[in-house]
């Protein structure tokens, strides 16, 4: 992450004391935590037909329903680091307009539109948005 924000400010001709966050919007850039959402968060899409939504499990119609479930399992690592479970746990934090695109090409165009214009620089960062 270091090297990707020294890269800016030396294209951009600024100091060390100065925030890139904003540079980053500016230039249209994501950070590397938010490259890392995004290529997640597709590949989730792609294949979340394997994945149970939080709708299938009951049916009232709640705030959560289009949320997806986190897989049991029985180690922490991989409750912690799976893809999948990593995955779905990006997934719910996603604002709603963009979990009802349906068109592949539309949600990575507003997924990579949401995360240009918050510039996570943690996945602490985006879960807690």
């Amino acid at each position: 992450m270091v090297v990707v924000v020294v890269v800016v400010m030396i294209m951009m001709m600024i100091g060390t004391d100065t925030s890139c966050r904003q540079l980053f919007k500016d230039c249209k850039i994501l950070t590397i935590t938010s490259l890392y959402v995004f290529e997640v968060l597709c590949f989730l899409k792609k294949y979340k037909s394997s994945v149970q939504k939080s709708k299938q499990v009951h049916y009232h119609n709640t705030m959560t329903n289009m949320d997806l479930r986190i897989k049991s399992c029985n180690t922490n690592l991989y409750k912690k680091k799976s893809v999948i479970n990593m995955g779905i746990r990006l997934y719910n934090k996603v604002p709603i307009h963009i979990k009802k695109l349906e068109e592949y090409k539309s949600y990575k165009r507003e997924l990579k539109s949401f995360l240009i214009n918050h510039a996570f620089y943690s996945i602490e960062e985006f879960l807690c948005y």
